[in-house]
């Protein structure tokens, strides 16, 4: 449409960055993989270590549509999921994107594992320093109310 004003395009032109797509460098998947993994586990209150290899394997013949997003969102349903130290990636990818659909669980499902692994490792224990709310980052209110509503009763 013209929207963009062609003096400052030029003026940024100067030194073009040039940034392939991912999966034109898939030699770099394992280092891009540990940075976001790095960020999940701060963002998550996980410790991931890393990917087994069968996974990085996955990962290098996937097409990647959707880039590095798409690689940030997958690594971060895996992590949620995760019950161990060394990520297994599960999903398995598919060249369209509605066949993948219906391999991904609902959100509330997602959410609830989640919940119910921080209050396991929290003991149960919902509010206070070392509850579950100060890791979820929420009020304990909300969390008892989210628990509610996703059916989480202590077992």
């Amino acid at each position: 449409k013209g929207l963009f004003r062609m003096d400052l395009y030029y003026r940024l032109n100067v030194f073009p960055i040039n940034i392939p797509a991912l999966r034109q460098r898939i030699e770099d998947l394992p280092l891009l993989c540990h940075g976001i993994l790095k960020q999940l586990n701060n963002k998550l209150n996980k410790n991931i270590q890393g990917i087994n290899k069968r996974s990085l394997t996955k990962l290098a013949s996937y097409h990647w549509p959707g880039n590095i997003r798409e690689l940030q969102n997958i690594l971060e349903r895996e992590v949620i999921l995760s019950t161990s130290e060394l990520l297994n990636i599960q999903q398995n990818f598919s060249q369209s994107p509605e066949a993948n659909k219906t391999e991904n669980k609902p959100l509330a499902e997602i959410e609830k594992a989640y919940i119910v692994e921080i209050l396991n490792n929290c003991h149960w224990r919902i509010g206070g320093d070392k509850g579950a709310s100060k890791i979820l980052d929420m009020p304990d209110s909300t969390l008892r109310s989210r628990m509610k509503k996703l059916n989480i009763n202590r077992q």
